[in-house]
């Protein structure tokens, strides 16, 4: 049986894989802008996620599905570090 709290993502060419440590680790973007009312309005976040091949955020962005969106918190706020702004 799979534990689902302690997963390692496949290797997908297009993105580097990052260890994922907990399902708890991803939020949708409503979740991220409640969590994180500092950080981005929603339509700064709907910006960055657009632009995230661009801007290197496409570490911290996983789609599942075709409409469904996930932010990986760690690799989001890692990314924040980096920026100078």
């Amino acid at each position: 049986m799979n534990n689902l709290s302690q997963i390692q993502e496949t290797p997908n060419p297009a993105q580097p894989a990052v260890a994922v440590q907990s399902l708890d680790e991803f939020l949708t973007k409503q979740e991220f802008v409640r969590r994180f009312p500092h950080l981005f309005q929603m339509k700064e976040l709907d910006w960055l996620i657009k632009c995230r091949s661009v801007n290197g955020l496409q570490k911290a962005i996983r789609k599942p599905s075709k409409r469904k969106l996930l932010i990986h918190v760690p690799s989001m706020l890692a990314w924040i570090e980096t920026q100078n702004g």
